[in-house]
């Protein structure tokens, strides 16, 4: 998939640059082929695992999902803020000029320090779990960030933005991954972590990143 859209991306005639989705995209497939790499050897050691060492890959495991999040966010915030810039917003009776976001260099000042913000937390979040029985369930963190890509490319298929891809699919897949991120947190609270849950997991996976590279291949 990332070989794919980064041979897209360097077909471009038009310029070529690393905010364009196929780089970005295909930058989110690398750092989620070393994620799932590492819930390989997670899910090889987990039935007779050494407590420090799996507390180490879980963290590392934790930090690459939330550095993967950037790319999301890069395009995706872009198209919030673009929103945001349509008009002055009111929160408690209070004006917000959120029409500055219309200059371009305010708009990706405020796009960065967001991502940086939020990225750091989730880091600060993981480093600072205290043992095995609470990292697991970081995994909740991913959740919001991931409904709010869901519906940030949605926002972006009711402005007619992004139109080199599918945004409508890609809003699809997201929201479907974020639905199936809760049923697995669910399963496991329940069942518990079993060669099914793994078997499921990971095809459910391969399912819905064939949607979101379908989105990412065509346009609406």
């Amino acid at each position: 998939m990332s070989g794919v859209l980064l041979r897209k991306w360097l077909q471009q005639t038009e310029g070529r640059y690393i905010s364009d989705i196929p780089f970005l995209f295909s930058l989110f497939f690398i750092i989620l082929a070393f994620g799932k790499f590492m819930d390989l050897f997670y899910y090889l050691i987990y039935f007779h695992y050494n407590n420090t060492l799996f507390m180490i890959i879980l963290k590392i495991r934790f930090i690459l999902m939330w550095l993967n999040m950037i790319p999301l966010f890069l395009k995706t915030f872009e198209v919030w803020l673009f929103s945001l810039s349509l008009k002055d917003r009111h929160i408690l009776s209070k004006k917000i000029k959120t029409t500055k976001l219309s200059l371009n260099n305010y708009l990706q000042t405020t796009k960065y320090k967001v991502i940086t913000l939020i990225v750091t937390f989730e880091i600060l979040i993981t480093l600072l779990v205290p043992n095995i029985e609470t990292i697991s369930y970081l995994i909740v963190l991913a959740i919001p960030s991931f409904l709010l890509v869901s519906w940030l490319f949605y926002k972006a298929y009711q402005l007619k933005r992004l139109h080199k891809v599918n945004t409508l699919m890609l809003s699809i897949g997201f929201l479907i991954y974020s639905i199936s991120t809760i049923t697995r947190i669910l399963w496991q609270l329940i069942f518990g972590r079993t060669v099914l849950y793994i078997f499921i997991s990971e095809i459910s996976d391969v399912m819905i990143f064939a949607i979101i590279f379908y989105g990412l291949l065509n346009r609406h």
